[in-house]
């Protein structure tokens, strides 16, 4: 999901920018509030929160909105959000929010009630999941991938991207084990940074989108690392 309020697929198992595909133009709002995060469930709907505090359903099929009952807990609409598995292998998920105004929290489905669940040591920052049920948090100013353990709160740091420099949006997104994170400087679009944090290897997969991403997310149905679902593209020897 871009600034420019379009919603494209993106398949990472495809080279360069034949990984992205456009689906459609948001039309959630029209008063020159803009797109801010984004999470998909397992049913393959997005989940897209704007900057004026309001969550839409939106249909990956074809991009249109439908409005929710959701109501924010807070006048600051800086938000995070990202779906995970309740436990892992399970078919039940759970949708995370996180706010510097009021940490980490859990939208309930169907009623999108807000549940507080208190402040931790990153204040706020962009969260993903996936199906083995763990809870993943990108700090983009520093450059920053965060495990956060739900059930204490606690957080560690896993990885730390190199040269970042000064980004204005950002987001990121899981799969196959490992992350993609898209981050845009003062006047570039969006460029695609991939990362194994397990075998501490990083590449540009795409210098730049040409577009300036704000929102990413992924079902918690994606596949597992090392599986069939190989992703292709030759790692540069010893990352970058």
């Amino acid at each position: 999901m871009t600034k420019e309020r379009k919603l494209y697929s993106f398949d990472p198992r495809r080279s360069g920018m034949a990984a992205y595909d456009l689906i459609g133009t948001l039309e959630c709002e029209r008063s020159g509030y803009n797109p801010q995060s984004m999470a998909v469930d397992r049913k393959g709907t997005a989940w897209v929160f704007y900057d004026s505090g309001k969550l839409y359903r939106v249909s990956t099929a074809d991009a249109s909105c439908s409005p929710t009952t959701y109501s924010h807990p807070s006048w600051q609409t800086m938000l995070g959000m990202g779906f995970t598995s309740v436990a892992p292998g399970s078919d039940s998920e759970q949708l995370y929010i996180m706010s510097p105004a009021f940490g980490l929290a859990t939208i309930d489905m169907p009623g999108l009630g807000v549940s507080q669940l208190g402040a931790n040591t990153l204040g706020g920052a962009e969260l993903t999941g996936g199906g083995d049920a763990r809870l993943f948090a990108f700090q983009a100013q520093q450059g920053e991938l965060h495990e956060i353990f739900r059930e204490t709160l606690r957080t560690k740091l896993l990885y730390k991207l190199r040269d970042t420099g000064y980004v204005r949006a950002w987001a990121f997104a899981r799969y196959a084990g490992r992350f993609y994170f898209f981050t845009a400087g003062s006047t570039t679009g969006s460029r695609c940074i991939e990362v194994d944090v397990e075998r501490n290897l990083q590449r540009v997969r795409d210098a730049d989108l040409g577009f300036v991403v704000v929102g990413a997310g992924q079902s918690t149905l994606v596949p597992p690392r090392d599986t069939s679902e190989s992703i292709q593209g030759d790692w540069p020897e010893g990352g970058i």
